[in-house]
């Protein structure tokens, strides 16, 4: 019995077709190099907020040898909540490349599978087709997601150093840092080694540039 060729604008009724659930999600991560650049400007937030963690030594009344270690401390805080954004940012978007990884080793299977029982040359060179396109959108993926865990990683390890490091008994307010500017001679604020847990902080964690771990 002579097999019956299918349309090339034809799919194969078994591949996993996106609902709008799915749709609604993949248009919300960004991909490629629009995520690269998304990637890299997280990633400075990170960095600012990891150098904002060597902070002076506060009293439990509030006092310090630093004029403006509350200030200090309050930026600290407001890079702690940017970067806490960042992460659940990237939270959502490792699920939503997790769950196309999935869709599409599903569909890769799916198709191989069924392009395998083919004998027809025209048939055979649109499941050929299909294969390498499903793979390409896998692939991408791959990256995409390798890309993500990276920062997510990086900004889960320094927010877990900066949660330890809180103004004792109130939220700090930032305010105008007096003269002389941190770092002239005679300044009393000398920035204290950041210590206790993540002291080797700046040396486990590195913010380069971006990419495939």
């Amino acid at each position: 019995m002579q097999e019956q060729t299918r349309p090339k604008n034809q799919t194969n009724d078994n591949v996993t077709k996106d609902s709008p659930d799915d749709m609604s999600n993949a248009t919300e991560v960004p991909r490629g190099l629009q995520l690269q650049n998304e990637l890299q400007s997280i990633s400075s937030h990170i960095k600012k907020l990891e150098s904002a963690l060597a902070l002076p030594e506060v009293n439990e009344d509030g006092s310090s040898e630093c004029h403006f270690a509350e200030s200090l401390y309050a930026k600290k805080e407001e890079l702690e909540e940017h970067v806490t954004h960042d992460l659940e940012k990237l939270k959502r978007y490792a699920k939503v490349l997790d769950n196309e990884i999935k869709r599409c080793r599903r569909n890769l299977a799916q198709i191989q599978a069924d392009g395998g029982n083919l004998n027809l040359k025209e048939t055979s060179e649109h499941y050929s087709y299909a294969t390498d396109a499903q793979q390409q959108q896998l692939q991408s993926a791959i990256e995409d997601k390798d890309a993500v865990s990276v920062v997510l990683s990086k900004a889960q390890a320094v927010l877990n150093v900066s949660r330890t490091r809180k103004y004792p008994g109130k939220k700090p307010q930032e305010r105008p840092f007096p003269t002389p500017p941190f770092g002239t001679p005679g300044s009393t604020c000398i920035r204290t080694s950041t210590g206790e847990p993540g002291s080797e902080l700046a040396g486990l964690i590195s913010l380069g540039p971006l990419g495939k771990p």
